[in-house]
């Protein structure tokens, strides 16, 4: 539990994140305040969040759209919820750059903003979800990508795929398999660590919800 004084020591750290379009953060009282570039301090932070500018990007998010912060401990990425389905201009997600920082602030939201804390194992099955995609997802592509490769012809496809079939080209068809088995592999051995040690998932909800 942070005490008054650690509570208004958080209000004037600025916190190095890793999100979309945003890489600094203060939380304030009444919310949470983004910023598309880095800050050393509190006064370059509220100096560049003033200035802005149109290719500034910056947000001030007040707490009472949040539903949610989700983070499995031992990790330095917490996963964001809002009350609202799309909620536009915010990030789903921050990286912090030390368990330290996000601890920080988790405390300074539970304390501050009044939210609730549970922490409780995920299911080894729930916990496998996400690298359960990643797998199909692995095994997909790389089979997509084999196959128009042996096909040919002209397709619709995005910039991401293009540029896989790119690499496919560059590496051949011994190559791309060798590639999709190594990335499967390593999906693999999260996913069975995830189903023998199941994470401890911490999460922060407004009392009233």
């Amino acid at each position: 539990m942070q005490d008054s004084t650690s509570l208004k020591n958080i209000e004037s750290q600025v916190f190095s994140i890793s999100s979309e379009n945003y890489k600094s953060m203060m939380l304030a009282p009444d919310g949470m305040l983004l910023l598309g570039k880095r800050a050393e301090n509190a006064a370059e932070f509220m100096d560049k969040f003033e200035k802005g500018g149109k290719l500034s990007f910056q947000a001030k998010v007040e707490f009472e759209k949040f539903k949610n912060f989700v983070v499995e401990k031992g990790e330095t990425k917490v996963n964001i919820g809002y009350k609202k389905l799309l909620e536009l201009g915010v990030p789903g997600h921050l990286e912090f750059e030390s368990e330290a920082d996000l601890d920080a602030a988790l405390a300074y939201i539970e304390q501050k903003w009044m939210f609730n804390r549970t922490e409780k194992q995920l299911s080894p099955l729930k916990a496998t979800v996400p690298y359960l995609i990643g797998l199909a997802a692995t095994l997909f592509l790389t089979g997509y990508v084999i196959y128009i490769n042996t096909v040919g012809g002209t397709f619709r496809v995005n910039i991401i795929t293009m540029l896989l079939i790119k690499l496919s080209e560059m590496i051949g068809f011994i190559g791309t398999v060798l590639l999709g088995v190594v990335i499967s592999a390593f999906v693999i051995r999260a996913l069975w660590k995830a189903f023998k040690n199941p994470p401890v998932e911490l999460r922060l909800e407004p009392l009233s919800i």
